[in-house]
């Protein structure tokens, strides 16, 4: 068996145990804590990710993608520097957009440090996913992923549901950086760095990645700025159960993820050959179509009544809102899996194409705040958008 066979085996495998124990998890916790505290969770992390995107240049992808003459040729001393300053900007950041919004609490605030600390953790990782060495993230990855579930079913039972979401994220955070970054230094795979990349220098370094950075600004805010939609629209309780209905019609899509992006990135990235990268990514497209569109017609028929069996009645508007994700829960995964192709390729135009291309199909699908509730509008938006987007990249794919 190839190494990467093997190490890919570890990452899927941990990847499918994870989600098993993500639902479990789900299905106590939208039964413990309230629909309007779910929902002020989802607008916090809305604005601090927001905030977080302009922050960020995914040098993750650059890490993964480039050939080890660049890399070992002094690129990876800048990218470990730039990914530390990342992080300490998402926490200054964080910090100032929670004085400025008067939303200096705790829950806000262990959500800031959750989400540098995390941050930092799955960028640097790639150091080790350009070597195909998946095995050891893994195990280290279920680790903090059961003490973050962990930490919010104690501040439940301690009396506290209001916080639970915000202690995850904090202790998923943190306990990914104490875990990943401590074993990549012994193991030698991250090199002797900076602490910090002055500005001039980060953006000449983001330069070298601009298909991934403008692809990650404008996904990040089109989907941060759905949330706020449904918030502006319906309150707290709207955007969770927006945030609720689309966390859910996005498990299919995590269940693919190690294949549909870590993997594939790293394998998209080591085939020099144009060609034969994009007849593998249609081929594959092609054969997955079928299976994701049984799962769009599961989520569409069976969501309304499944979800309030499944996670109680306050949850019976996000099973319609659910159901209207259809083509978003079939979709995505064909959608990320191109992307991982026009990425890798640098092709900043097309990219740039299939997110107008999306925009598009949100403001089509927006037309149904007419004839549907805000919330199950806004899922009949994001299907649409996300079916246009499928369009689009695999038309610039196959052109």
């Amino acid at each position: 068996m190839s190494p990467w066979r093997r190490e890919g085996g570890w990452l899927v495998g941990a990847n499918v145990a994870q989600q098993a124990l993500g639902v479990v998890v789900l299905l106590w916790l939208a039964r413990n804590i309230a629909v309007d505290d779910w929902g002020r969770f989802a607008l916090d992390a809305a604005v601090l990710g927001l905030v977080a995107t302009f922050a960020t240049a995914r040098l993750n992808v650059l890490a993964v993608a480039s050939s080890d003459a660049v890399w070992e040729g002094g690129l990876a001393q800048r990218v470990i520097a730039a990914m530390r300053t990342e992080a300490a900007a998402m926490l200054a950041l964080g910090a100032a957009a929670l004085v400025v919004l008067d939303r200096l609490e705790l829950g806000p605030t262990l959500l800031v440090v959750g989400m540098a600390a995390r941050h930092l953790a799955q960028q640097t990782r790639a150091v080790s996913e350009r070597r195909g060495r998946f095995a050891p993230l893994a195990r280290r990855e279920t680790a903090a992923l059961i003490g973050g579930h962990a930490a919010a079913i104690a501040c439940v039972f301690a009396g506290r549901p209001e916080l639970a979401l915000y202690l995850r994220e904090a202790v998923l955070g943190l306990a990914l950086a104490a875990l990943l970054l401590p074993s990549l230094q012994r193991a030698g795979l991250v090199p002797r760095a900076a602490w910090l990349l002055g500005p001039r220098r980060f953006l000449d370094l983001a330069a070298h990645n601009p298909a991934a950075w403008l692809d990650g600004i404008l996904e990040q805010v089109f989907e941060r700025v759905l949330v706020l939609v449904a918030g502006g629209v319906a309150g707290a309780t709207g955007a969770g159960l927006f945030a609720q209905a689309r966390g859910l019609a996005f498990r299919p899509h995590q269940l693919a993820s190690p294949l549909t992006n870590r993997l594939s990135l790293g394998w998209l990235g080591r085939t020099p050959d144009a060609e034969e990268r994009r007849r593998a990514v249609l081929t594959v497209a092609r054969r997955a179509a079928l299976p994701l569109g049984g799962v769009a017609l599961v989520t569409a028929l069976a969501a309304p009544a499944a979800v309030p069996w499944l996670l109680g009645e306050p949850w019976r508007e996000a099973g319609r809102a659910l159901a209207w994700m259809a083509g978003f829960a079939g979709g995505v995964t064909l959608l990320e899996f191109a992307k991982a192709a026009l990425l890798v390729e640098g092709r900043v135009g097309d990219l740039a194409r299939v997110r107008l291309a999306q925009l598009a199909g949100l403001g089509l699908g927006l037309a149904s705040l007419a004839v549907l509730e805000p919330v199950a509008a806004l899922g009949a938006a994001l299907s649409m958008a996300t079916l246009a987007a499928v369009g689009s990249a695999y038309r610039r794919l196959a052109s």
